[in-house]
């Protein structure tokens, strides 16, 4: 019973991390792993073998548990599945049911005879593991970029895709969450900084050498918008090289685009804004196909097409009821995209989240899910226990555990992702932390 707490620590961080969380709930999969059956059939026998006097009331609290945990999963980058619940409650069953009987022969799991070199084994192996997988995951930079695309409009630069329309506004910005306006153009009467009403004339805001200036590029709007009729709108190259510069170096890049069409045009595919050349080879692009939006990044991970992988949401977002804004992203691991009804720069505007997908986890899943996660915390506990079974004090045993995660950061295993040396460190330090004021292991020789 003096392990439970290091236990319910593990079950947290095994199942929930790491933590981070989508923007839409992922669907539950009904395809069951025998991997992932004999793991999930393991991972609660030690919640049966502590009530293996109430089996019943073990069985029903592992599915309880479990049922929360696979809703859990579904907001983080996790997969939920039923056959999980039904393994968790099967494991914790079978933990009920084998202490007795395990009991009754006066069986006992030993320990280790050599513990300490078996846990500094184990901590080695981990950190060295942990070190390639820097090296395994593609590089979500954007220096692949090819300065010889064109950046268009209603189309690909070609005349593929086309579609009928009117745009009311697009901006490329050099950040996800915005950094510095890079091109963008307001096609409809909009406020303007006073709050009067600001008549379109059809220039764009362009930066040159990091000076904003306004442009007339050749876009000529109707009282209503800029038409579109079916021809790419392809703007000079002098927009598609600021372009090019400015989200190659920062790489990042977020697009906003205001437009409207009918339900026919919906039906089929098209492109809202490309950096492109064809419908092979692109930087990004930002459309729709069957009326699910689409958003494709080039990296050396994504390939020349940028569809490895790309996001296309799972249901239809635009139905051509009336003017849409959307905004798509890219950090550098996450790509997200965003929908709203009207024009994003209205009082009170707001969009929904209804597309990501994180770059690293769709190309290397094995590596990316939750294993880095895992392999930290198992080298936290690893080098925690082993501290304790050479008799080092609590504290020093925890600083011991949270210095073998810092390693793991320091080796360079999570670069890749923004803002995970903290969803590493964290589980990792909650591992250390129960490990460190639990009982020392005894160094059986």
């Amino acid at each position: 019973m003096k392990w439970i707490p290091l236990y319910v620590a593990l079950l947290v961080v095994g199942t929930l991390s790491p933590f981070t969380f989508r923007c839409v709930p992922a669907d539950w999969s009904f395809d069951p792993e025998a991997l992932d059956l004999l793991a999930n059939l393991l991972l609660f026998v030690p919640l049966g073998w502590c009530l293996r006097r109430h089996p019943l009331a073990a069985i029903v609290l592992a599915a309880c548990v479990s049922l929360g945990i696979e809703w859990a999963q579904t907001w983080i980058l996790r997969t939920a599945s039923p056959w999980d619940v039904a393994m968790n409650a099967m494991g914790a069953g079978f933990g009920a049911l084998i202490a007795p009987a395990l009991a009754r022969r006066g069986i006992e799991v030993p320990l280790p005879r050599h513990l300490a070199p078996a846990l500094s084994v184990l901590l080695v192996g981990l950190l060295a593991g942990a070190g390639l997988l820097a090296y395994q995951v593609p590089s979500n930079t954007l220096a692949e970029w090819d300065r010889g695309h064109s950046l268009a409009l209603g189309a690909e630069p070609d005349s593929s895709r086309p579609w009928l329309g009117t745009i009311g506004g697009f901006e490329i910005h050099d950040r996800a969450q915005g950094g510095s306006l890079v091109l963008g153009g307001t096609f409809v009467p909009h406020p303007g900084e006073d709050g009067s009403t600001v008549e379109p004339n059809g220039n764009c805001a362009l930066r040159i050498n990091g000076q904003l200036e306004e442009r007339a590029l050749g876009l000529e709007p109707a009282p209503e918008g800029l038409e579109l009729t079916g021809i790419p709108l392809i703007l000079p190259e002098e927009a598609a090289q600021a372009v090019y510069t400015a989200c190659s170096r920062s790489g990042e890049l977020m697009v906003r685009a205001t437009f409207r069409t009918d339900s026919d045009n919906l039906r089929s595919q098209g492109r809202i804004l490309t950096l492109s050349g064809g419908p092979e080879r692109r930087c990004l692009t930002v459309g729709w196909r069957d009326g699910r939006l689409v958003f494709r990044v080039r990296t050396r991970g994504t390939g020349p097409n940028g569809t490895s992988p790309q996001i296309i949401t799972s249901q239809p977002v635009l139905d051509g009821s009336g003017w849409y804004s959307v905004r798509a992203t890219f950090d550098g691991a996450w790509s997200r995209t965003h929908v709203g009804d009207g024009f994003w720069w209205n009082p009170g505007f707001e969009d929904r989240c209804v597309g990501e997908v994180l770059m690293p986890l769709s190309q290397s899943p094995t590596l990316v899910g939750n294993a880095i996660s895992l392999t930290a915390c198992l080298a936290a506990l690893a080098a925690t226990l082993l501290l304790r079974c050479l008799r080092a004090k609590r504290l020093a045993a925890t600083l011991g555990g949270v210095a073998a995660c810092g390693i793991l950061i320091v080796m360079g295993a999570v670069t890749w992702l923004p803002g995970w040396p903290l969803r590493v460190a964290l589980p990792a330090v909650i591992v250390a932390i129960v490990a460190g004021c639990g009982p020392a292991l005894p160094n059986r020789n």
